[in-house]
């Protein structure tokens, strides 16, 4: 069959691109579940590591009541959640340079990659992916929206949520 050169509509002659790497099967996509767990265990680290800090700060006589309400209680509850963000990036942000994981990731056998497979950068890695989400749960309902839209875009075809997407990253399984 003769391919016809004058006609403009005519499909074009190259082949098409190979697929994406993760479509491909070279590198598998984590499942949901998989990240899932990942975060919870990650939460769980964090969490074990502020309370370390609260009650260092408590027995050095640093009341650290959490209870009140107001406006104090608020700003108290803005600082609590960015010493968690402190506690996050100080205790994960080697590894996470290093190899891609968090220790939710190291235990689950998922790393962070870029669309080719790689290692991603330290600012695509610490400050596009975890930086756009921590800013998120500072702004007042609008930040628990797009945080919600953040999560529940996992579901989609290619498994990447919104912080991937701005990080140009996926969440593909170790292999080997």
């Amino acid at each position: 069959m003769s391919e016809d050169t004058s006609n403009p509509y005519s499909p074009p002659a190259s082949e098409p691109l190979p697929p994406l790497a993760a479509e491909s099967g070279e590198f598998p996509l984590a499942s949901p579940w998989t990240r899932f767990h990942s975060v919870v265990i990650d939460g769980v680290v964090n969490l074990g590591v502020v309370r370390l800090i609260r009650f260092a700060f408590s027995s050095a006589g640093f009341p650290l009541v959490w209870a009140e309400s107001g406006a104090y209680a608020s700003g108290k509850n803005y600082l609590l959640a960015l010493l968690g963000i402190i506690v996050f990036y100080a205790v994960q942000s080697w590894l996470l340079c290093r190899s891609g994981q968090t220790i939710g990731k190291k235990l689950t056998g998922i790393r962070i990659a870029t669309m080719t497979g790689g290692k991603p950068s330290a600012i695509d890695l610490l400050l596009k992916r975890y930086g756009f989400s921590s800013l998120l749960m500072f702004i007042p309902i609008v930040g628990g929206i797009i945080s919600l839209v953040d999560i529940l875009s996992i579901f989609r075809k290619d498994r990447r949520c919104l912080h991937d997407q701005i990080a140009g990253t996926q969440v593909v399984r170790v292999t080997g």
